[in-house]
C-alpha cells in the first residue's frame, strides 16, 4: 500500500427538492498538488503528479442517504518520473490521462431490479440466483450471493 497525499476539495450545490428526493451538483478538484508523491516499488522509485476533476449530478434521498441516480464525468491527467530504477533511464517522464463517465442507477423498489442481499429481507422472498459475470463480487465478498427479489403483496 502506499501513501499519497491528495489534496481534494468536494463542492455539492442542492439544485432541486422534491419531497425526500434532492438533486445536488457535484464538482471536485483533486491532486497532489505542487510537490510529487514519490513511491518506492522494490527498487524503483517514481515521482507522481496529478490533478483530478469530476463534475455531475447526483440525486440523494435524504431519507435514506442512498444515491438511486447520478452522472459523473471524470478526468485524470498526470505524470509519472522515474528517479531510480536499475535498467531504466531516470528521469524519463511518463504522462498518463484517465477520463470516464460514470452512471448510477439504483432500484426504488425491489421488485424493479436486482438487488445484493446475504439474506432475505422481510416481506420478501428470494428468486433466481443471478448470473454475475464480474469475478471481482464474487471474490470481494466470499460467502455471499447476488439474489433477485420479489416483492410479497
Amino acid at each position: 500500500m502506499f501513501d499519497i497525499p491528495i489534496n481534494e476539495v468536494i463542492t455539492l450545490t442542492c439544485k432541486d427538492r422534491k419531497g425526500s428526493r434532492v438533486t445536488l451538483e457535484l464538482q471536485t478538484k483533486a491532486g497532489t498538488g505542487s510537490t510529487p508523491a514519490r513511491v518506492d516499488t522494490l527498487g524503483v522509485i517514481l515521482a507522481i503528479s496529478f490533478h483530478a476533476e469530476q463534475t455531475g449530478t447526483i440525486e440523494m434521498d435524504e431519507s435514506t442517504g442512498l444515491v438511486p441516480r447520478g452522472d459523473i464525468a471524470q478526468k485524470v491527467e498526470g505524470e509519472l518520473r522515474v528517479e531510480q530504477a536499475a535498467g531504466f533511464e531516470t528521469d524519463k517522464v511518463i504522462p498518463f490521462t484517465i477520463s470516464g463517465n460514470f452512471r448510477i442507477e439504483f432500484a426504488e423498489a425491489p421488485d424493479s431490479r436486482f438487488l445484493e442481499s446475504r439474506t432475505g429481507a422481510a416481506g420478501t422472498t428470494p428468486g433466481p440466483a443471478l448470473r454475475d459475470s464480474s469475478a471481482a463480487a464474487d471474490t470481494a465478498n466470499p460467502g455471499t450471493s447476488r439474489r433477485a427479489y420479489r416483492r410479497i403483496r
